[in-house]
């Protein structure tokens, strides 16, 4: 190596070192919060149809934090006690411009409730997304790690965090007490 390398060489070490502990430091402050950054992965491209009959895919949730909600094919009706959870976060956080809550179903009819449900505004923000059930399985299994046929009863009462980038930043079950206080707190650190 070469006398005049040696300053380049030591100052990218530094910046190496420096960026490191900075990211360190930032995954054992999210771990400690149980939020970690990376821990889930990220969402797979997905490509599904809003009741509207308007096409949702992946690239269009990017730069957006997003809530993402099963509907279980077996259940008759949607997980109610989910569903006022879901609407509390969307009153609380509808202002902001990155928010987006999106309600899956192979089941067009049973996002039908839902719909009946929001106002003008609230369509805007909360996609009520469908799509071929095998499609839907198999986005649920490769992103969520999801067996929509073991998972069936909890499914409804399961929401996700997606960050700006499509990372699944969070899995929580809403009839839980602990859980919801949590992701509320999750989703306002991300917008």
């Amino acid at each position: 190596m070469k006398r005049e390398d040696r300053p380049v060489v030591l100052a990218w070490a530094v910046l190496f070192v420096v960026a490191a502990t900075v990211a360190f430091n930032l995954m054992r402050r999210d771990a400690g919060q149980g939020f970690g950054g990376f821990a889930y992965g990220g969402v797979p491209y997905f490509e599904l149809s809003d009741i509207n009959g308007e096409k949702h895919n992946l690239h269009k949730m990017k730069g957006k934090v997003w809530l993402v909600h099963f509907i279980s094919p077996e259940r008759s009706v949607p997980h109610e006690a989910t569903l006022q959870s879901l609407r509390a976060l969307y009153r609380r956080f509808a202002g902001r411009e990155n928010f987006q809550i999106i309600s899956v179903s192979a089941d067009p009819e049973r996002l039908a409730g839902i719909r009946a449900d929001l106002d003008g505004d609230a369509q805007q923000k909360w996609f009520l997304l469908y799509g071929p059930r095998e499609e839907i399985e198999s986005w649920m299994h490769a992103g969520f790690h999801l067996d929509a046929r073991a998972d069936l009863f909890q499914l409804d009462q399961m929401v996700f965090l997606i960050d700006q980038n499509a990372t699944i930043r969070g899995y929580y079950k809403i009839d839980t007490p602990k859980q919801l206080p949590a992701m509320e707190r999750h989703l306002q650190s991300l917008l």
